[in-house]
Order: structure tokens, then sequence, then C-alpha cells
């Protein structure tokens, strides 16, 4: 199936990981080896994220699921305006049935693309937990920037590394959210809430 906006020129590219598992990664779009291959992040990015991003959290690749917004490859540059409306399109379509399967205790958008699904400021709300709208439901979020930007950028490796450190404290619940007049505008979901890592891995065993 595809969305009404889909270019119908590449395969859609669904989710990757158990579907029982209890955090989905959102990120952009895939890339040419995703594409070939059939399965998000599992190129350069990919590879990353499992070698040396997931273990800081002390997650691992077998026991969550990546998914993306944007679920066809593009070489075609459409514009930013066309591309809000793919982007808009393929999320409502695609996405919002993947949440709703899997059912996620934690979404975590990775990058610009994916949080401004939820209307998100990036720079912002990264690496802090919030309670977003995903679609007509309120999920547990922790937006943080996109693997490929340490990749284009070494500067970029030290947030993203601290983003990852930060959602493994979440998930311990050892995250300490430290006190900031300017507020975000979504509600923050950090200390009240319980550590969910006890329910991802018991709905991994349960696959």
């Amino acid at each position: 199936m595809r969305c009404p906006d889909c270019p119908r020129t590449h395969p859609v590219i669904g989710p990757d990981g158990p579907s029982s598992s209890n955090i989905l990664f959102v990120g952009e779009r895939p890339g040419k080896e995703e594409n070939s291959r059939g399965r998000p992040f599992i190129g350069q990015t990919g590879r990353e994220c499992n070698e040396h991003y997931l273990p800081i959290a002390g997650l691992s690749r077998d026991n969550v699921r990546f998914t993306n917004s944007v679920k066809c490859y593009s070489v075609d540059d459409v514009g930013k305006d066309a591309f809000k409306k793919r982007l808009k399109s393929c999320s409502s379509f695609h996405l919002a049935r993947e949440i709703e399967y899997q059912k996620p205790e934690l979404i975590v958008p990775m990058g610009a693309v994916a949080t401004s699904i939820i209307g998100c400021d990036l720079g912002m709300d990264h690496g802090t937990p919030i309670n977003a709208d995903w679609f007509g439901t309120t999920i547990k979020t922790f937006p943080m920037y996109h693997p490929a930007s340490g990749l284009h950028d070494a500067s970029a490796m030290i947030p993203l590394r601290n983003d990852f450190i930060a959602l493994g404290q979440f998930l311990r619940g050892e995250l300490v959210m430290p006190f900031d007049e300017y507020q975000t505008s979504f509600n923050t979901a950090a200390e009240e809430d319980p550590p969910i890592t006890h329910i991802l891995l018991s709905k991994t065993r349960e696959a």
C-alpha cells in the first residue's frame, strides 16, 4: 500500500525490529542501501547507531524497532513545500498505522524531519523526555539528533552522544532534569514517570 502523495518510483521500506519492542526509533527516509536491501537503518548511519550509539543507552538493535518518517527512497529535490506535503501524507498513512500496531511506550524521533511531525523544536527539546501527540495518541517521546549528523559534522558527535546518554538515564529512571525558566512547550516526562526498561525487556521476551 502507498500513501496518496507517493511518487511510486521506489519500494516502500517498512519498519525493522521486533514489533513487540516497547521503543520505536523514527528517522527521516531510506538511503540508497536501505532501498536496495529493503530495510531501514542498515547503511553507514545504521551501523554507527548499532555499534556506537545504541550501546551508550544500554540498548541493542535486537530489542528495538526502527522506521522512517518517509518510506520511499528519493534522489529528487522536490523542494521544501513539496517535501512537507509528502512527509505529511506518508507519515499519516504509514507511520500512524505502525504506531497503532506496535503501541510503543516510547518513541524516539531522530532529526528535524521526524521531530517536525509532532511540532517539536529539535534545538530546544533534544535529549529531553516529553509527552507528545502522535496522530491523536499521547506517547512518551525522546527527541534527539539524527545519527547521520555525526557523520557529516564531527562537532555534532558530542551532542548526539549526550542524547543517547540521557536516553539511557531516562530508561533507567536516573535522568534528572535541570530547572529551566524557558520551559519547553511540551509536558516533560521524566522523574515522575517510572522507568520503562523493564517493560521493554518483558515485551521482547514474549516475542
